[in-house]
């Protein structure tokens, strides 16, 4: 079976909170800024934390919202 890593973020103007987990691991909370620099740190997280977990997908979600289409572009 392949192992997942899945992401769900609530973006708002200033912050992105995102809850993940690989698989049925304990979720984990975190905070990132809603900026050029945020995203960069929140995706580069997520690549590490894949690899790390074995995960061989990320799935992401976030809510449909003025402020996602920065983030829906950072993350092509």
């Amino acid at each position: 079976m392949k192992s997942v890593l899945m992401v769900g973020a609530d973006v708002h103007d200033v912050n992105i909170l995102t809850k993940s987990a690989v698989m049925l691991e304990e979720s984990r909370r975190d905070t990132w800024r809603n900026n050029a620099a945020g995203r960069k740190a929140m995706t580069g997280w997520m690549k590490k934390l894949a690899r790390e977990r074995g995960a061989s997908e990320v799935i992401f979600a976030y809510e449909a919202s003025g402020v996602g289409f920065g983030l829906y572009d950072d993350m092509k």
